[in-house]
């Protein structure tokens, strides 16, 4: 499974994607279906994704909401304990050859949690076969985007409002 970094600013089209993906797998041969773990800040109100969590889709599928609302409703004290309880055994548990999607982590309650996490999925999950799509909003997000920089074998970028950052960067990387 590999590893893939999606940027844009908002309303550029990064859920619309990788939900698009998402149903283009779930709709396919058997042989080639996958596992989705989205976990978003906005699971709730994204209308964008509202499609994936239908019961057509819920064999494959699974949401979690790392919303500020989510954690203050659940039983959780802290931060960390909400994350150990509801997020760390949703991760841990995709089955081999799933994908977990991630968006909007840094707006979350847990992001130091998330961005530790995910950091850890960019270097060793392809050793069991886990995916992983990490959405921001753009390509230099200080430490959100720092292990992305390097671990991450695809790139999908949306350049309507940051095309000049977009070229400077790939400058940056070597690439014309």
């Amino acid at each position: 499974a590999a590893t893939m970094l999606v940027c844009a600013g908002s309303g550029n089209g990064k859920t619309w994607f990788l939900k698009e993906m998402c149903k283009r797998c779930m709709l396919g041969k058997a042989k080639n279906k996958r596992n989705f773990l989205w976990i978003s800040n906005e699971l709730e109100i994204d209308k964008t994704i509202k499609e994936l969590k239908t019961p057509r889709f819920q064999k494959y599928f699974r949401g979690i909401d790392i919303s500020d609302g989510a954690f203050e409703n659940s039983e959780a004290q802290t931060p960390e304990e909400f994350y150990k309880r509801e997020v760390a055994p949703a991760i841990d548990n995709v089955p081999e050859s799933g994908v977990i999607i991630v968006d909007d982590a840094a707006d979350s309650v847990i992001h130091r949690q998330m961005r530790k996490k995910i950091n850890k999925l960019l270097r060793t999950g392809r050793h069991t076969n886990r995916g992983l799509c990490y959405i921001l909003h753009a390509i230099k997000a200080g430490l959100d985007s720092t292990r992305a920089s390097s671990s991450c074998r695809y790139y999908v970028l949306f350049p309507k409002s940051a095309k000049g950052k977009i070229v400077d960067y790939l400058r940056d990387q070597g690439l014309t």
